[in-house]
């Protein structure tokens, strides 16, 4: 039976016409020409084991062609000043650039301690420096490279000079301090396109070397924080993990995932382990759910910036003019038009507090000892209060003898806490809080408790939630300026001019990052601290 089978199998081999056989061979030589093993344990390695930023990349090529056709991406570009960002469409040029340097799997990272190897004669004396590093797994274009490599050239960069070890680099002319020039070294080893921009071109041997000597291996990558990030499974596009100890002030390390570019949304996850005391005894959102929700007569609409957090975190705050911390989460928001307050005639978005679970005692002996301790520790402020009782509601106000130029601060414009059914709502100006609470009775829209119940349901293990309507909040930062410029008429602190420059500054920012939307940032932790971060962007109709 088996001797039968075999001889059929050799007569239909022998069969087989000698041009087929020819194809065979042919297509064997192309494989074994430009196929190179996919190895992406070695690629991670290249990067030396000293850099303090590390990062990868998903098809760069193509996701550079999705950022210069991303109209939202653009516009944030040109709102932080590059107002040519329209003409990248039209430099074919850096796309063909990135599509013959790299592949599919792209890494780099900077290390700030140039390679200690020998130096050609034409650029000993320059200061050694960090550098950065990148690989790249071209795959079948490394014959091709290899090609170009004999005659130093590289579509998109033009002609190569060689040291006399034989590196090739390209001088790129930038603005130095040790000089006019940096250098491009480029080398290929087994299918991956290694390269260094640094004042040294032999830099880009100690990647060369690091690729022979450590693949394939199974050791985890000292640049990616120990990790084995060849393992991990991830969407994201672009992911960056950071090790700087100057640039983490102390916190652990930590990684960045990147979404895809070439949508006008985005998401950012933050994946470390931030330790501070603020933060780690705060409740999940999970936890908290058996707690009245605040905000459930306040207009999801009269948010433009929205945080929920637990409440406890001000019971942290040892300041006697903090109020009393309830039971369950804590709101703040930012209330622009048509709820904005009003100060001397000048607009400015209403600051809110609000919280669950307070005492009627709690409160009363606050108002208290709130009143005596500002006319104690702030005379020259001029502060004024006025506590009244109106069946189950208490409201504390607050002024400033300094803000009557014109005559008495009337209610509506002053300053309050206020307990209502255990209920504490605190904020800038009362009048917008009344037109808050009028505009939801007389409306069936969502509430403010909608939608952090929603968070609530959606993140259970979240322990703070922020949402942020970039084109709203950069408008209602503006006015911010001019109340920061008010305020700084009346004393002659520097702490007023910082907080104007910040002001400034932040309304600044918002503006240039209003195109992205709304942003939504979801905050996961533990005993231990924050471990993760998620970021999200939507369109700011999708409120």
């Amino acid at each position: 039976m088996i001797k039968s089978y075999l001889s059929r199998v050799a007569k239909g081999i022998a069969s087989v016409r000698q041009r087929t056989w020819l194809k065979v061979f042919v297509l064997c030589c192309v494989v074994w020409f430009f196929w190179y093993p996919k190895r992406m344990d070695s690629l991670y390695m290249a990067i030396p084991a000293g850099a303090t930023v590390a990062t990868y990349h998903d098809g760069l090529a193509s996701e550079w062609k999705g950022l210069v056709n991303n109209e939202t991406l653009l516009a944030v570009m040109k709102g932080f000043g590059l107002e040519d960002a329209d003409k990248l469409k039209k430099k074919s040029g850096i796309y063909q650039t990135i599509y013959w340097l790299t592949g599919r799997h792209t890494v780099a990272g900077f290390v700030p301690q140039s390679y200690a190897g020998v130096v050609p004669k034409a650029y000993q004396g320059m200061v050694p420096d960090g550098y950065l590093a990148a690989a790249s797994y071209v795959g079948w274009k490394a014959k091709i490279m290899e090609l170009l490599w004999r005659i130093k050239w590289v579509p998109g960069l033009g002609k190569l000079q060689a040291t006399p070890n034989g590196t090739r680099y390209l001088l790129v002319e930038v603005p130095y301090e040790y000089g006019s020039f940096m250098m491009l070294g480029l080398d290929m080893v087994d299918g991956v396109l290694i390269a260094t921009f640094s004042r040294n071109p032999e830099d880009v041997c100690h990647l060369a070397e690091r690729l022979q000597r450590f693949g394939p291996n199974d050791y985890p990558a000292v640049a990616f924080v120990g990790e084995k990030p060849w393992k991990t499974r991830s969407r994201a596009k672009h992911r960056i993990w950071f090790s700087e100890h100057q640039l983490l002030n102390g916190f652990d390390p930590f990684n960045v995932e990147v979404s895809s570019l070439r949508k006008s949304t985005f998401q950012v996850v933050v994946h470390g382990r931030l330790e501070a005391d603020e933060t780690t005894s705060l409740k999940s959102f999970a936890d908290l759910k058996t707690f009245a929700v605040p905000g459930a007569d306040i207009p999801d609409a009269a948010a433009s910036v929205l945080l929920a957090v637990d409440a406890s975190i001000i019971a942290k705050d040892k300041d006697p003019f903090t109020p009393p911390a309830g039971e369950g989460l804590l709101i703040a928001y930012l209330s622009g038009k048509p709820y904005h307050g009003r100060l001397m005639g000048l607009a400015y978005p209403a600051v809110n507090v609000a919280m669950s679970g307070v005492e009627n005692d709690a409160f009363g002996q606050w108002a208290y000892e709130f009143n005596h301790g500002m006319k104690r520790d702030f005379k020259e402020a001029g502060i004024k209060t006025n506590y009244k009782v109106d069946g189950p509601v208490s409201t504390l106000f607050i002024s400033s003898s300094m803000l009557e130029l014109l005559g008495k601060v009337a209610t509506k414009d002053q300053a309050f806490a206020e307990l209502r059914e255990g209920f504490l709502s605190s904020g800038s100006h009362y009048g917008s809080y009344l037109k808050q609470r009028d505009a939801q009775r007389e409306s069936k829209a969502p509430s403010l408790a909608n939608t952090v119940a929603a968070w609530q349901r959606a993140y259970p293990d979240a322990v703070a939630a922020l949402r942020v309507d970039l084109p709203v909040a950069a408008e209602e930062f503006s006015h911010l300026g001019a109340i920061a410029k008010m305020a700084m008429s009346f004393t002659k602190s520097s702490n007023s001019a910082q907080t104007m420059a910040i002001i400034s500054g932040t309304s600044e920012a918002l503006q240039a990052l209003s195109p992205l939307g709304i942003v939504e940032c979801i905050v996961f932790g533990g005993n231990s601290g924050l471990s993760e971060l998620r970021i999200s962007t939507k369109p700011a109709d999708q409120k």
